[in-house]
């Protein structure tokens, strides 16, 4: 009697399905690197930015312009010597030698 019952209930039972992972077909994962060589020149850059940059500013942007060059120029009070910062002749002829240019130094 219970051999019956056995059969009836192995009939009953489906296999689970299952479907074999693999890693390299996952539906999220990060993206390949590309390699690519540096941009060194404006021209390289030019194609980067494909939306006009809007600014959130309401007023006239021609002023905002000067305003920000203005801020952003140092005044002789900026690189004047100071008690912490003294310009000494070793520091002088080394900016001389690099004609005083602020990327070479």
């Amino acid at each position: 009697m219970y051999q019956g019952r056995q059969d009836r209930l192995e009939d009953k039972v489906k296999e689970p399905y299952h479907q074999p992972l693999d890693p390299n077909a996952l539906p999220n994962r990060a993206p390949k690197n590309q390699e690519r060589a540096p941009r060194r020149n404006k021209e390289e850059f030019s194609g980067l930015i494909k939306k006009p940059i809007l600014l959130a500013f309401n007023g006239n942007l021609s002023t905002l312009n000067l305003s920000l060059v203005g801020s952003n120029v140092p005044t002789p009070e900026d690189l004047a010597e100071t008690s912490e910062v003294q310009f000494t002749q070793e520091i002088q002829d080394l900016a001389a030698q690099l004609e005083h240019n602020p990327v070479r130094i």
